[in-house]
């Protein structure tokens, strides 16, 4: 869930949050950071496929921190309530992480 949080912010408020973003390109841009992280904590049995990736969005979904907009392609985009509780904690937890990637 981390993962995906910190991937739709990083198209930045305007789209995550008003905007949205394909499903299609927030799942490859999910898998960058899981190959990126795949050694340090990342498991590499999870979210291997669209399929599994497409489930964890489902679990957002319930939790109501994501929306899917059905139509071509779908957009994702973050709820309100999402967007004040739960994506800055679960982007919380991955930043350090890319922050010292970006610096080394």
């Amino acid at each position: 869930e981390a993962m995906i949080a910190v991937s739709i912010m990083g198209f930045g408020d305007q789209i995550a949050w008003k905007e949205g973003v394909k499903l299609e390109r927030l799942y490859d841009q999910t898998r960058f950071l899981g190959n990126l992280f795949e050694e340090e904590f990342y498991p590499p049995q999870r979210m291997n496929t669209f399929e599994e990736f497409s489930k964890v969005v489902e679990k957002m979904m319930t939790l109501n921190v994501l929306m899917v907009q059905k139509g071509p392609g779908g957009v994702v985009k973050i709820t309100k309530e999402g967007y004040t509780e739960m994506i800055p904690f679960l982007c919380s937890l991955v930043w350090p992480f890319i922050d010292s990637y970006w610096i080394t």
